[in-house]
Parts: structure tokens; sequence; C-alpha cells
């Protein structure tokens, strides 16, 4: 059946919300959304997945959906164009949405010969909220119940199977209604507001009783940062729901910056304006320069609240820091802040060009070529408008220029073109800035991946590069007398090493901490040219499923996955199994670099036959999965 493509609207997210009262921030509040690793709302998984269902062919003799199994393997946005296809398979249809040839999302809907109900949902009774609940998967215990009404919403239902052209492939405002309640329990109910949908499986049966809808915590687990809810909705049929939940990424540490900064780093009686500095290792450089004594702007665009608390976090040296809340792209902003600058100040020293787009992978094709020149122009609006507005100033003083680019620049991955071609581009307006201005010191950063929103990799604790540490040596170099014409580039921190050229990305079942010594010594003498990654211990399932995890943004080397059977032994290995070999399909269906499974040795104590069968069931169900190879030690 021939592609086609479609577009999910504002208004589609808007309405959806509204029927489904799944109002997470996530997909609703841009301000909220900015703050995360998406960068921007997305859509809602069963919303994206309502659109792929308009790609059904029309009904020729009479079918009934019987469910609906939905896996989404990357985020959707509105205002972006999807192609959408669908074939027929043995108990239905198989339906893909994909963003140029990266997969998103992938649908199985099952169904039967004969007509459907015609008639409208009805009201299911039960408790509502309008604001989510955040549950941590430790707060989350197994067989937890609770009530969860569903308004029936016929009206905007059919508004929506409308405007996605879902009415006409035979979907009605209750096969909706029943994906739009188990979106609802995920974003609103448990986990609620970190949560990350990875997969939903509706069951449309109308003999299901009960008064009230109510879902059931089916498995909570801290390892792997997984929650499996299940849902019965009388009247209407069965859901199930599985929710990775998001780690939040920690503010700047005021006090770790303290320690990092040497002594003595004179800015007392100077200015300094960071562009983009209410988050990440924006919100490190402004507190670094007003606790080395600079009087510090700080601009910021939609982050009032994340500005007003990188400044209260400064304690007694907050009154250092001014917000200039506004778009650095727009040139009245730029104005008015230098106006405002020689007003109180009367000079500025010190110019940080911070501020990027939220960026998210895409692949170098056609499909993708507007999003990416629309992206760069974005880029350099951000740097050029305040850098021609504020030149003079700077330059009047002998001041430092200073742009944070990106450790990518030197080993650019897949599907990341334009944005290191943005940075790219950023690191020559600086260089030309300092052939025109040969007084003025510039200052180019490439960090490698920090623990930010917007950074390159989310990594662990022991193998991230912290904000803080980027910001001290950012601020510490600023006394440094300029070479006249000459950039300085910035890209070693307390001895933190250039990226590799590829990653060997490393989950287990078990901690792998006295391994890692023994992989980098390995990958240093075959000379593979690998940076050695762990994840968190028992982040098994969070690599496989989290676009924005280590494994998931992994663009050049190896995955691995080390795996101890045993680990897994109870009633539900079996299903473990099964799930396993999902995410791994998952991964390997939008990642460009080869899965490798290790089963590593078990306990003598260990149940032989028990386990000889879950290895010939893995091993069966990877089989089938391209990009994955499953070694057995």
């Amino acid at each position: 059946m021939a592609a086609t493509e479609f577009r999910i609207t504002e208004q589609d997210v808007r309405c959806f919300a509204a029927a489904s009262g799944d109002v997470n921030p996530l997909h609703t509040d841009a301000g909220y959304a900015s703050r995360t690793s998406f960068g921007a709302p997305i859509a809602h998984g069963a919303l994206v997945t309502l659109h792929a269902l308009a790609a059904l062919p029309g009904r020729r003799t009479p079918r009934r959906i019987t469910g609906i199994t939905a896996r989404f393997h990357a985020p959707a946005y509105p205002g972006q164009t999807y192609r959408r296809s669908a074939e027929r398979t043995e108990d239905g249809f198989s339906v893909r949405v994909t963003d140029g040839s990266r997969l998103l999302l992938d649908v199985a809907v099952r169904t039967v010969p004969g007509r459907p109900r015609g008639d409208a949902p009805a009201d299911v009774a039960g408790p509502r909220r309008t604001e989510c609940d955040s549950v941590s998967v430790e707060r989350t215990h197994v067989g937890e119940r609770r009530e969860a009404g569903c308004p029936a919403e016929v009206g905007r239902w059919r508004e929506l199977l409308r405007a996605t052209g879902a009415d006409s492939a035979g979907v009605s405002p209750r096969h909706a209604l029943l994906l739009g309640w188990a979106s609802y329990l995920a974003g609103m109910e448990i986990p609620g507001r970190d949560a990350l949908v990875s997969g939903i499986t509706v069951h449309f049966d109308d003999s299901v009783a009960g008064t009230a809808g109510e879902l059931q915590v089916r498995e909570a687990d801290g390892r792997y940062g997984l929650i499996d809810l299940m849902g019965a909705l009388p009247g209407h049929g069965r859901v199930e729901v599985r929710a990775l939940v998001r780690r939040t990424v920690p503010e700047s540490d005021v006090a770790h910056l303290r320690d990092l900064l040497p002594a003595g780093v004179p800015g007392t009686g100077r200015t300094a304006l960071v562009i983009g500095g209410s988050r990440g290792l924006g919100a490190s450089l402004t507190q670094a320069l007003a606790l080395a004594g600079y009087t510090v702007y700080l601009g910021h665009r939609r982050s009032a609240d994340d500005a007003a608390r990188v400044r209260a976090a400064l304690g007694e040296q907050a009154e250092q820091v001014h917000l200039l809340p506004g778009d650095a792209a727009d040139r009245s902003w730029a104005q008015a802040a230098r106006e405002r600058i020689l007003a109180e100040r009367g000079r500025l020293d010190v110019l940080v060009l911070n501020a990027f787009p939220p960026v998210t992978a895409l692949t170098l094709e056609p499909e993708t070529d507007g999003r990416a020149a629309d992206y760069l122009h974005d880029a350099l609006e951000l740097a050029r408008v305040p850098l021609a507005a504020l030149l003079p100033v700077l330059a009047e003083g002998s001041g430092r220029l200073v742009a944070v680019s990106t450790a990518w620049v030197e080993s650019p991955p897949p599907g990341w073109s334009h944005y290191v071609t943005a940075k790219l581009a950023l690191e020559g307006l600086v260089r030309a800035t300092a052939a025109e201005r040969p007084g003025l010191g510039c200052t180019v950063v490439r960090p490698g991946r920090m623990r930010t929103a917007f950074s390159d990799s989310v990594l662990g604790p022991d193998t991230v590069l912290a904000t803080e540490q980027v910001a001290a040596a950012v601020v510490a170099g600023l006394d440094t007398g300029p070479t006249p014409g000459q950039v300085t580039l910035l890209d070693r921190f307390d001895a933190v090493t250039p990226p590799a050229a590829g990653r060997l990305v490393v989950s287990a079942t078990f901690t792998t901490d006295p391994l890692e010594d023994g992989l980098r010594a390995w990958t240093e003498r075959l000379d593979l040219g690998l940076e050695v990654v762990r994840a968190d211990y028992g982040q098994v399932f969070q690599q496989l499923l989290d676009p924005a995890g280590d494994s998931g943004r992994n663009s050049a080397g190896c995955n691995v996955v080390l795996l101890r059977l045993e680990d897994w032994l109870g009633d539900d290995a079996e299903r473990t199994v099964d799930e396993f070999a999902g995410g791994a399909a998952q991964l390997c269906g939008r990642s460009p670099v080869p899965l490798l499974v290790l089963l590593c040795p078990d306990s003598p104590q260990a149940d032989p036959a028990r386990l000889a069968t879950l290895r010939r069931r893995l091993a069966d169900a990877l089989a089938g999965v391209p990009g994955a190879r499953l070694l057995d030690a």
C-alpha cells in the first residue's frame, strides 16, 4: 500500500489532551518541554498512533478492530512531516511511521470479519486528575491499584478522527477513547510527569465488567526504570502500557563551583553577558562568573523560573546577576540589552554565546533537508544577532568573546550533521571576528558530553563531564592575554581527553565496576578507537528503550549488553526474555551501530535445565533482529 505524508498539528495535540485528559507537560507545555532532552513538546504516542491508523485501507468488506499494539521508537513533533504506510498481515495490518528512513512507530492492528459497533462510547466512572502525579519507580509497588475514570468526550474524539483521517479507515471514538485512556494512565497517574511511554496495547472488549475504570501496576523495576501498567475500562476493554521513567538533570552546584574555581580570578568591576544562561552549562557559567566577582547579565528566553533559581542559588552574591528575558535572535532585544548594560555598567568585558536551538536527530536525506536548513539559520541567528549588536562595545574595552561549540566537530556522528555544521559555522564566525578585531580575546569551547538536557549523551555519574568543571575552566582562562587575530581552543578540562572515534556502550544485569579497567585496557591494546561508556547499574531496559540514553544516541561503535540469565530467574523469566528481545529490536531499528548480547556464566547453583530453555528462547527471538548478535560465553 502506498505511503502517505501527514503532519501532526498543535490543534491535534490540544484536542487529544482535552479528550484523553493526558495534559502531561511534555506534550502541552512548551516551557517545560524545552527543559527536557526533547527540547520542545512532543506528540502523545497514542495521538501518533491515530494518525498512523489513517493508513489502513478503506473497508471493502466489513471488519472489526479487536486490538492494537503500538511501539514507539522515537518522538514525533507537531508541525513536522512524516510518512505512514500499511501492509496486510495474517491477523490484520502492520503500520509504520517514518521520518525519512528513520522508524518512529510501528503498529500491529488485529482485525476480524464483522461489523464494528456503531454506538458511541459512554462515560466510565472514576476519579480524574487535572495535574500530573509524579511517582518514582521506587515509590511504585507491584499490585498497586487505582481507580481512574474516563469521560466519553465523543465530540472531541470525532473531531480528532476527522482531522487525522482515521475515521475513513474504520477507527471509531470507541477505539480512540481506549487509546486515550491508556495514554492518560501513564502520563497523569503512574508514573505521571516523568513518563516516557514506549508501548501501548489495547484489547477492545465490551464484555469487561465493573463500575469504574481501574489501573494496576503489573511491574515496577528500579534496575531498569520501567513501569508496566494494565487497566480495565468497563464496557470498553483492557489496556497494557509500558513507561520509562525519565531521569531529571541536576541543577548547577554552586558549592562545587566554589571548590573548582582557582583563587584570585579577577572579576571584580568587570561585566559579563551570558546568552543562554538559565540551564545546563549556561547556568554554571553564569554562577562561576558571579563567584569570580563579575557583574553578570543572564540572557534567557522562556525559562524565567530556571533563571531565577540560578540567581537565587548564589546566596549573598545573587545581587551580581541581572536577568535579561527575551529572544537573543531578536535584534530589538540585542539592542535593548546593549543599552541597558551601557547605562548600568558603562562597559562589557565578556560575551558568552551559549544559546542554541534544541536538537533532534535528522538523517541526511531529502525528506529532512528543509528542517536541517531551518536549524542552521536559527542557530546562527542566536549568535550573529547579539554579536553584531554588542561587538563594538566588547572590542572597545579589549574584552573576551567565548563561544560554546562541541567536541563532536572533530568526530561527527551520523544523524547530527545539521548540529555539527551549525557549531562549525559558529566557530567560523568567531575566527572571522578575531581577524576583524585583533584586540579582542576569542575562545572556542569544545566540551564533551555533559549532564545537561541538551547533552550529546546523558552518561552515568562516573563518566559524565560536569558542567561546573567546564565553567570553571572557562572562567579561569579569561585572564589569559589574547594572541592578536587568533582564537584560543579550550577542549581539555582537568585532563579530560577528547572524544574517541566511537563508543562502546556497556550495560549489564550486574555491576560492571570491576570490568571497567579491563575493558579500557583491551580497547586500547586492540586499538579499537572506542571510548568505553558504562551505563548505570541495572539499566539494561532503559538503554534499549530510551532514545536519549547512551545506547540510543550511540552513533559510532557498538552497544553491548552483558546478560546473566540467572538474574532473571523467577515466575516471569520467559516474559522478561521476550521483552528484552522486543527492546533489542526497538534499539536496533533506530540505531546505526550493532548490538552485541553476551551471555555471561551463571553460578553453579542455578537451574541448568531452566537456563538452557531460556538461552534457546533468547537465541530464537534475537535471530530475526537485524543488527543484533548473540554470543554465549
